[in-house]
């Protein structure tokens, strides 16, 4: 709904809204503004890149950002900083455009007061200005420092081709990766919950244990480390099996912990624990993928610099 509301603002306002970066950006009140809608933090993140005026007005900008969320309840934190304005706006919550236009209208009407004015968000020059997107993210730049971040990023790419990944040492970063989410797998399970999420965990934490041991994320480290996930999942619900079951006879029997692990096949052939194994791992597993998948896109993404470099106006 949020997102659906953006978009009917942006028309609203003559602007453009871009589906595939969840954003609306173009010129409001003088001032090229950016509006993303980040879903998961439930807020629309408005953002001006802005400076000018005495260095008095410029401070009072900054103090009048700081007040707004505690006079209006719908703005999470406002602020100045680096020549950039950023306003988090409530989006999960009744009247969630009007809010956003009410403090919109404020904020660019305290900045032209003030004598604020477009400028780079890197270097503050205030001509040859152009709205870019820098990995999905939409900003306002001129021309010198767009082209020196495309220079950067060419040879660091470069850098990244020449530099190769040690496999080995890669498999023992996303191994030791791994048991965090081995870790929380069988703390989870202990408290009387599966939460699939700890699926994504497993495999996040296996993706950046390769990178860092291996010295590179590539395709090959990718489908490495979510095998290694696979796998360290299914050892993790063993464990909290075993421990399930150490914990209920160890009272009546003289069992150790890996007395327990070992009774783990006969147990599942009761197929009311078969099919609760089955479960627990069906549904990590389909968390696993699901959740993984802009965390694995995004991981090689960034290991590899490949990053969105375009401009949009």
């Amino acid at each position: 709904m949020a997102r659906s509301n953006l978009k009917v603002f942006a028309k609203e306002l003559g602007i453009t809204y871009d589906a595939k970066r969840l954003t609306m950006y173009g010129n409001y009140q003088g001032y090229k503004l950016v509006v993303q809608n980040t879903d998961n933090q439930r807020q629309f993140l408005a953002t001006m890149n802005v400076n000018g005026g005495t260095p008095q007005q410029v401070e009072l900008v900054s103090k009048y950002l700081n007040t707004l969320a505690q006079t209006k309840p719908y703005v999470k934190f406002a602020n100045l900083e680096a020549n950039t304005i950023s306003i988090s706006v409530k989006s999960r919550v009744k009247n969630n455009i009007e809010n956003l236009r009410e403090v919109l209208n404020e904020v660019t009407r305290y900045c032209i007061s003030n004598a604020m004015v477009n400028c780079c968000a890197i270097c503050g020059s205030q001509t040859n200005l152009g709205m870019f997107s820098i990995n999905g993210r939409c900003v306002s730049l001129c021309s010198s420092c767009f082209e020196k971040a495309q220079v950067d990023l060419s040879l660091a790419q470069q850098e990244i081709k020449v530099k190769k990944s040690n496999v080995a040492a890669g498999i023992v970063g996303a191994l030791l990766g791994s048991l965090i989410g081995v870790a929380l797998w069988v703390i989870v399970y202990q408290l009387g919950y599966i939460a699939g999420i700890v699926g994504f965990v497993m495999a996040v934490c296996c993706m950046k244990g390769y990178e860092k041991f291996g010295g590179k994320m590539n395709v090959a480290g990718m489908v490495i480390s979510l095998v290694i996930a696979v796998g360290m999942l299914y050892f993790a619900e063993n464990i909290a099996v075993a421990l399930e079951i150490y914990n209920a006879y160890k009272g009546d029997y003289d069992l150790t912990f890996f007395d327990a692990f070992r009774l783990i096949p006969k147990f599942l052939t009761d197929s009311d624990i078969m099919s609760s194994f089955l479960t627990d791992l069906g549904f990590g597993y389909v968390m696993m993928i699901a959740a993984s998948i802009t965390s694995i896109v995004s991981t090689y993404k960034q290991a590899n610099l490949k990053l969105e470099m375009i401009r949009l106006e």
